[in-house]
């Protein structure tokens, strides 16, 4: 109490107390040293040394006298209108204990004359996770490193898995954030006491945990694999809301059989859990060479640079077909249809690609490339009216609809003219997002349709909620009308609807003279088809 300047030394008589007399930051890197040095383990007596220095508040409320008359001033301290604080270095060493005893902590408080510098801090944390006190995924990766080149020079081998708490989305949204901090420190927890001493357990990255387990082959690891995740599942764990379950997926990697560098390790063992998240429930997966996986990765590639390359060298084209309407079969509009030009001159079409941009996250680049070409072509031609397709990542993005109000700017008549087309399937993934899409596209002028209606499961009130102006039937309902009854009770019913919503209808896929005429007779306001022309490239339908 003398040293520390403090009146009554009962104010520290706790771990809690103490901890409490630190400033947060102080605190929370102490608490991570401790659940560092419990993670490390290390044999029974032999203690595992540390040294951290923070502030530890010894002023600021009743039970400290601190500059009080006669009250001596202790080096290092630092005063404010309120707080007096001095600077401790903690040196010691922390005791595994032996079972059912305490833990122990042999250490020496020393007053700094100074607050130390940033990086005079604690040694500890920038190799460790502050939420686990596991080594970090940096440090992991290190240890990685030397595992492989130990076991080269020794011509042993080694798993390396990688574990994913399963249902972290879920539970941060059940019971918050913190409660699932807490499912992660109990898992990592748990796997690192069901570790040998010379194995090794980090913190990858939120909800996955690192594992070296060494001299381990392949009768070994399905053994060690199902060890941890029954570990994880056995016991219902303890939260400050409520006791929780919790389960992992794990995928291994066994080091060299599988990988021989470290990015191979960590890369197989990325795909090995993805196998093992990809089923329902706890799953453990070994990584397996998949020569089909590796040719879709390389035509992924491959499309990725033919789709980037097309857009720098502007080889995106337009292709038209009218949609008529069905009273006189006269086109109303003309519908995009995107075409790619190869270097070799070979055109194909959107069909081909468009599914695979999407997945490659490419879509958002194209959408706005076909807005450029149809706003083009609507200034060059006053009389045409087009429509667009657009995909589901961009009509939940704002920056497609920032390039409209650019490339419209002042000419309110472009923006009449278009009709904006939103396929079902995309548009009730996320129908709120959807909605005001939709509603920011009608305040600009445009028309919108939703495409592909009854492709996917969306109900009618969905669709009023979507407020579009138009519905394209799904034309595989057109495919084969005047032999399908079924499909021109489901029609007649949909035409009805849409009446009531004031939403126009386009049957879509009409080949035949006789599809066309039941169409007409159902009250479809326009069709569109091989029957009235295939689509053709901007310049050809000039000509």
């Amino acid at each position: 109490g003398a040293v520390l300047g403090l009146a009554e030394i009962t104010t520290l008589s706790t771990g809690r107390r103490f901890q409490a007399r630190l400033r947060p930051e102080d605190a929370q890197r102490r608490g991570a040293l401790l659940a560092g040095l419990r993670a490390r383990g290390g044999a029974h007596g032999a203690g595992v040394p540390f040294r951290l220095q923070y502030a530890l508040k010894v002023s600021g409320d009743a039970e400290v006298a601190a500059g009080a008359p006669g009250s001596p001033r202790t080096p290092g301290t630092q005063s404010t209108q309120s707080t007096q604080t001095v600077w401790l270095e903690e040196r010691g060493r922390w005791f595994k204990p032996e079972p059912g005893r305490p833990e122990q902590i042999v250490a020496v408080l020393h007053v700094l004359d100074h607050p130390p510098a940033p990086v005079d801090g604690l040694e500890f944390a920038g190799r460790h996770d502050p939420l686990t006190g596991l080594i970090n995924r940096s440090s992991l990766l290190d240890h990685i490193r030397s595992e492989i080149d130990r076991n080269r020079r020794a011509g042993r081998s080694f798993a390396f898995f990688l574990a994913a708490v399963n249902r972290m989305a879920f539970n941060n949204r059940a019971f918050g954030f913190e409660v699932g901090d807490e499912l992660i420190r109990a898992a990592g927890r748990r796997l690192r006491d069901n570790l040998r001493e010379e194995d090794l357990i980090g913190r990858y990255s939120a909800n996955k945990f690192g594992i070296i387990v060494r001299d381990c082959d392949r009768a070994g690891i399905e053994a060690v694999a199902e060890r941890l995740m029954r570990a994880v599942s056995e016991r219902a764990i303890e939260t400050a809301a409520c006791r929780l379950s919790a389960t992992i997926s794990l995928g291994g990697v066994l080091v060299p059989e599988h990988a021989a560098r470290l990015d191979q390790v960590i890369a197989c063992a990325l795909e090995a859990l993805d196998d093992a998240k990809s089923q329902p429930g706890e799953r453990f997966c070994v990584y397996r060479p998949d020569a089909s996986r590796a040719q879709r990765r390389r035509s992924n590639i491959h499309a990725a640079d033919e789709i980037i390359a097309a857009l720098d060298e502007k080889r995106l084209h337009l292709a038209f077909q009218p949609i008529v309407r069905s009273d006189d079969l006269q086109p109303a509009l003309y519908e995009c249809l995107l075409r790619i030009e190869r270097p070799d001159g070979q055109v194909i079409s959107a069909g081909a690609f468009m599914p695979l941009a999407e997945t490659l996250g490419l879509s958002r680049l194209v959408d706005r490339r076909v807005l450029e070409l149809a706003i083009a072509e609507l200034k060059a031609d006053p009389e045409i009216r087009l429509s667009v397709n657009i995909s589901g990542l961009t009509a939940i993005a704002g920056d497609w609809l920032a390039t409209f109000r650019h490339l419209t700017s002042g000419e309110s008549q472009l923006a009449q003219r278009l009709v904006v087309e939103i396929t079902e399937t995309a548009a009730i993934q996320s129908l709120d997002d959807s909605a005001s899409f939709v509603d920011a596209l009608r305040e600009l002028g445009c028309r919108v349709a939703i495409d592909d209606f009854g492709a996917g499961h969306t109900s009618f009130r969905n669709l009023r909620a979507l407020g579009a102006d138009m519905v394209k039937i799904d034309g595989s309902f057109f495919s084969n009308l005047p032999n399908d009854p079924d499909s021109r009770v489901f029609i007649e019913k949909l035409v009805e609807i849409a009446r009531h919503f004031g939403m126009k209808t386009v049957a879509e896929w009409v080949r035949d003279h006789d599809t066309a005429q039941i169409v007409r007779e159902l009250g479809i306001d326009y069709m569109q088809g091989h029957l009235f022309g295939a689509a053709r490239i901007a310049e050809a339908r000039r000509r």
